[in-house]
């Protein structure tokens, strides 16, 4: 083991910052599949919840589905602007309680 000075020591990014995912065409609102050790070398649930996140970051919602047995991936996403709806407001994911 080597040791040296934290002081001095300065970290080099090696690598590119370039995604190896195409958000646009994946995140484009069409259905698209993605194929397991071809698109994507991950668990097909590891692929889902980072895309989920980028469905947020765009400001939208994501449909996901695995497909058995070949663990492909079907993704769909849907802008914020068609969640909403005609009267303006959001669309509620609660079910409405029933009265008492």
């Amino acid at each position: 083991m080597k040791k040296h000075d934290a002081g001095t020591f300065e970290f080099s990014r090696s690598g590119s910052r370039q995604s190896i995912y195409d958000w646009d065409t994946i995140l484009s609102g069409e259905v698209v599949e993605l194929e397991s050790g071809k698109d994507f070398k991950c668990q097909p649930s590891s692929l889902a919840a980072r895309l989920h996140l980028k469905a947020k970051e765009r400001g939208g919602s994501l449909k996901t589905q695995t497909l058995k047995p070949s663990g492909n991936l079907v993704v769909q996403f849907t802008p914020e602007s068609e969640e909403v709806t005609a009267e303006g407001g959001r669309r509620s994911r609660r079910r409405p309680v029933a009265a008492s």
